[in-house]
């Protein structure tokens, strides 16, 4: 059987220098083939805009807890956005290699048997062991490779579920790519978060879990 040719995803949320670089070159190497990919989802120009607020807050990611919750969030931002761009890539190029290298993108030729789409999570275990730290945890679910963990500041909104990103309405910080046990730090202290996670495989996001409300101190 053929093998069927995909974008490879060769970045980790832990990476960020990488994502800048993916990013940059996309917006390099797709802004030269516009012929083949005329409406990309993701406009060049979000990207080259997304790679500079990554870059500005990587640089200054040491400038206290407002500059590390921007760095996060950044990060956050641009992986939702290189995802989105890689599904619009796929679907454009169809298994054609030649194009999906047009995009910028890497190809891979490794088949994937696709899981079905994880489940709901149980609520998130949460402990607030102080100086702004909260520590999340979540049981394993089926099928998940990894988690995604939402943390409403304040005002908790819609979230938004695509089929390889989440959004919320409202101000939050959104941990990707995560394991079943994250630690967040640089929270204003007092502030009063909300917390509720989902389970991720290669086929989709699966639906929220119960949320859980917690102080921080």
């Amino acid at each position: 059987m053929a093998k069927i040719i995909v974008v490879l995803i060769s970045w980790a949320l832990n990476k960020q220098l990488g994502m800048i670089t993916l990013a940059t070159n996309i917006v390099t190497v797709m802004g030269k083939n516009i012929a083949t990919y005329a409406l990309p989802d993701i406009p060049l120009t979000v990207l080259t805009t997304a790679a500079k607020r990554l870059q500005d807050a990587y640089n200054a990611r040491k400038n206290g807890a407002d500059a590390k919750l921007e760095y996060t969030k950044a990060a956050a931002a641009m992986d939702a956005l290189l995802h989105t761009q890689a599904t619009y890539v796929n679907y454009t190029a169809k298994g054609d290699e030649a194009k999906i290298l047009l995009s910028g993108f890497d190809a891979s030729t490794n088949a994937r048997v696709k899981k079905p789409k994880p489940g709901a999570t149980s609520a998130v275990g949460t402990n607030t062991p102080g100086g702004g730290l909260l520590e999340l945890s979540v049981a394993k679910v089926k099928n998940a490779t990894s988690y995604i963990f939402i943390i409403f500041m304040d005002v908790v909104g819609e979230v938004i579920i695509g089929r390889n990103y989440v959004r919320t309405t409202t101000d939050s910080i959104i941990v990707t790519r995560g394991k079943t046990k994250e630690t967040v730090s640089f929270l204003p202290i007092g502030s009063k978060v909300t917390v509720l996670a989902l389970a991720q495989n290669a086929t989709g996001i699966g639906p929220a879990g119960p949320s859980r409300t917690k102080i921080i101190n």
